[in-house]
């Protein structure tokens, strides 16, 4: 987390400080709001009482019909509890249209937008220059609302500034960890799940409170749990990432954090220093048995960046269903108007309008505006607490059965990867929180003397680096690129260095907006492209790092463009790959060229959810893969040709989530696919390039822990992983990915999810067959059920799971790393 040069303290209260995030003109808006207003009621209505307050469904259009059934059966349960429910779907309009629909709403009493929806943007300066979404304007039905400076930013309000209704946001769309659509359904199922009372977690709170708010208690939550059902964590020497990460895992229905924190990251405090920051793979490798969350930590639930916390608390766990915390620097204060409320059997909603309601008397100063307009519930906000008592257990990894090398040993945790390999050296980056937030960290591995070097911080800073690049130049010399924190103006600039050890660091790209996620590749000079938020929706940028290309843009004008990726072919041309977003979704978008000129960028997708792609050379053949969604999750390819690209393939689908694949050379000489197959059970899954086309997926390495973020290079494969410890950087140099190989041992696959009574599971990998026992955990990781199984490859059979009550289980089998979850519907 960042501070600001002073820490500031108003109310009595630290303000937990962050990193400043992305702008308005920085952020993408919905692709709605570039089309007329369009709203469209979706579903029958139901029988419903005569007093109940309506609840206000709106959708995106572009994920309704996808969503349809779990649509239908969320408008059941909360006509079963006494709701009238409206459910309409947006295909065009702006914040503005949005709101006048909410305000021709009878009776509303709260809302609920679904989707990618638009967002009202408000801008000030009490503390520094903020602009942020501000869900207030939608909760109060007759305030003012004025932009006085007409730039797209409201700026006054002023009138009644109280809120009529509650609001909730169930929005995956900056969710880059897995399947949009798979995300929202799984959210509906857990939340269906949690009102019958199939999800129990344990009826118990967690305040945890960081050094800056060591006197803060339980913040009223005793009037939910009880005194004795509270536990608070509020010593200065006690609160570090790790302890979090440990009581996390206890199992608490509610956690209330305090601490500083980015989007991306909670960051703590010892009276000696810092002591770790907390990054999106940690939780959802715990996985926690947690419902609610309260995130006194900066920017937490800025739902409209890329991968905030907020989204991985509420999309990335099993329990997640509602998290309130705020979209800018500042949070919630006087905890105990929103606790009271809930523990005498209001809805968060109703308890977020009155707390909102408590805090607007005498209308909001300049101060309060700082503090409470960032304030935001991601999730369904009709849930209320239900409780049952339970042991979190959990389902872990078995013990790694082969070795691995810690590429990194920091003490604190290590992610995201990048590698690269030019004959016998390999040089690999990646993000550590060694200095208490986040820094760049590398290492060299020399395969001719089979050594490596010592770890090295790359331009060592207080501040968040993101996003690293490594590549390396035709005269062996390693080059690497990231997206470095600007303290002088609060944003990103992109920072790139070459050399063992990366010591001639230079500022490639200045800031001059938002530069963010760059790549590099080489032809005949080094290629840096990036994406520039400076421009509304985003704009991929390109120049050559020896400056003999300026510096140009590749993606169309006015388009809503965001991850870019290049690689060099045989030829010596440079393609480029990024994501375009649409009203309909998002596609993956092509050009090539050199420095002469690039091509007309087209579309190489199919399909409306197209995401995170790559694309690289391997052994002369160009490969572009992409993460591609829908009703099941899936990696698609396609091959350069040397004029064209051929069909798209499908490398590997199913419905668990198939996350960031990369294209890299087999050792022998081969072309492969790596990629994340699953989060909280994360494993790396690979397919290799034969003359029939791509492999039958196998697990290239079964280390006995999560495989976060895998890449490969020079026969080698590199994950970030925590093998029983702390988060570090991994390597399993003896594995290489042999054409047609299977893995360590044969996958148990779930065929039918959500299962109803029968159990389908069959074993992938080769010619293995299975024998030994399956185990199932329920989602407090208590066993209910074990059988001895023994199958062929290939070989479908079932599990009886008729005794079974609804809810979340967990399978494993013996010599398995992982467990495969699935979810039982009675």
């Amino acid at each position: 987390m960042l501070f600001l040069p002073i820490l500031l303290s108003v109310f009595g209260a630290t303000v937990p400080t962050g990193i400043s995030p992305v702008s308005f003109s920085a952020i993408e808006r919905s692709p709605l709001e570039d089309f007329p207003a369009s709203f469209q009621n979706i579903t029958a209505p139901l029988a419903q009482p005569a007093d109940g307050n309506t609840v206000l469904v709106v959708v995106a259009d572009y994920v309704a019909s996808a969503l349809s059934v779990e649509l239908t059966q969320f408008q059941t349960d909360l006509a079963a509890e006494g709701w009238n429910v409206t459910v309409q779907n947006m295909s065009g309009g702006t914040a503005s249209d949005l709101k006048d629909l909410v305000l021709g709403t009878t009776d509303i009493d709260g809302a609920i937008f679904v989707g990618f929806l638009p967002a009202a943007w408000y801008e000030e300066d009490y503390w520094a220059q903020e602009e942020f979404p501000c869900e207030l304007y939608f909760m109060d039905l007759d305030g003012i609302w004025t932009d006085t400076d007409s730039n797209g930013l409201l700026d006054t309000h002023t009138g009644d500034v109280a809120p009529e209704i509650w609001l909730g946001r169930i929005d995956a769309h900056a969710a880059e960890f897995g399947s949009e659509l798979l995300m929202l359904s799984q959210y509906f199922q857990k939340n269906h799940l949690y009102r019958t009372g199939a999800l129990t977690p344990p009826s118990r709170a967690l305040a945890y409170n960081d050094d800056d708010w060591s006197s803060y208690t339980d913040c009223g939550l005793n009037s939910i749990y009880g005194s004795s059902g509270v536990t608070v964590v509020n010593s200065e020497t006690q609160t570090t990432a790790e302890n979090y990460l440990s009581r996390l895992g206890e199992g608490y229905e509610f956690v209330h954090l305090m601490a500083h924190s980015c989007p991306w990251g909670h960051t703590f405090k010892v009276p000696s220093g810092m002591s770790g920051t907390v990054m999106a793979p940690e939780i959802a490798q715990v996985n926690p048995n947690t419902a609610f969350l309260q995130l006194f930590s900066c920017s937490n639930a800025r739902w409209t960046e890329t991968g905030c916390l907020g989204n991985w608390y509420l999309f990335g766990t099993d329990m997640g269903l509602l998290i309130s915390g705020a979209a800018k620097t500042g949070s919630m204060l006087d905890f105990e108007y929103f606790y009271n409320p809930v523990g005498s059997g209001s809805t968060f909603g109703e308890a977020f309008r009155d707390w909102w309601e408590y805090e607007a008397q005498g209308g909001f100063s300049s101060t309060e505006r700082a503090w409470f307009y960032g304030n935001a519930l991601l999730g369904d906000p009709t849930l209320k607490p239900t409780g049952a008592m339970a042991v979190n257990a959990g389902v872990g990894h078995s013990s790694r059965p082969t070795d691995v090398f810690p590429v990194s040993t920091s003490s604190k945790s290590d992610c995201f990867p990048a590698v690269d390999t030019h004959e016998s050296i390999t040089a690999i980056a990646w993000l550590t929180g060694e200095n208490g937030r986040l820094d760049v960290a590398s290492r060299f591995y020399d395969d001719s003397s089979d050594s490596w070097s010592q770890v090295y911080i790359v331009d060592a800073d207080e501040y968040w680096d993101n996003a690293v690049s490594v590549c390396f130049d035709n005269s062996g010399t390693p080059w690497l690129a990231w997206s470095d924190f600007d303290l002088s103006t609060y944003s990103y600039r992109i920072k790139t260095a070459h050399g063992i050890p990366f010591e001639s660091v230079v500022t490639a790209v200045p800031q001059e907006g938002y530069q963010v996620s760059p790549d590099l590749a080489f032809t005949d000079r080094m290629w840096l492209v990036w994406q520039d938020w400076e421009a509304t929706g985003g704009r991929i940028m390109l120049k050559s790092l020896d400056g003999s290309v300026p510096v140009q843009q590749l993606s169309a004008s006015g388009s809503w463009a965001e991850s870019p990726v290049i690689s060099e072919d045989y030829s010596g041309d440079l393609h480029a790959l990024w994501v375009k977003q649409t009203p309909s979704g998002s596609s993956v978008v092509w050009c090539h060229g050199d420095e002469a000129g690039f091509s007309t960028p087209e579309i190489i997708s199919t399909g409306n959810f197209c995401h995170s792609p790559h694309i690289a050379l391997a052994n002369g053949v160009l490969v572009a893969v992409w993460q591609s969604d829908g009703a099941v999750s899936a990696v698609n390819s396609r091959i350069w040709n040397g004029s064209q690209w051929e069909s798209v393939n499908t490398v590997a689908s199913g419905e668990k989530h198939m996350i960031n694949p990369v294209v890299c050379t087999t050792p022998e000489d081969g072309q492969a696919v790596y990629w994340q197959e699953g989060r909280s059970d994360a494993v790396a899954m690979t397919s290799v390039l034969t003359t029939e086309g791509w492999s039958a997926p196998f697990q290239p390495v079964s280390p006995g822990g999560p495989v976060w973020n895998p890449v490969a290079s020079g026969g080698s494969i590199y994950w970030a992983g925590t093998q029983g410890g702390d988060w570090n950087i991994y390597t399993e140099v003896s594995t290489g990915i042999q054409q047609g190989s299977s893995p360590v041992h044969p996958a148990p696959v779930v065929l039918n999810n959500p299962v109803n009574s029968n159990l389908s599971i069959m074993f992938s990998g080769g010619g293995y067959s299975f024998t030994g026992i399956i185990s199932l955990y329920d989602i407090a990781g208590r066993k209910v059920l074990e059988t001895p199984v023994s199958a062929e490859a290939g070989e479908v059979f079932s599990v009886d799971c008729s005794s079974l009550p609804s809810g979340i289980y967990s399978l494993t089998a013996d010599n398995f790393s992982t467990a495969v979850q699935f979810t039982l519907l009675r």
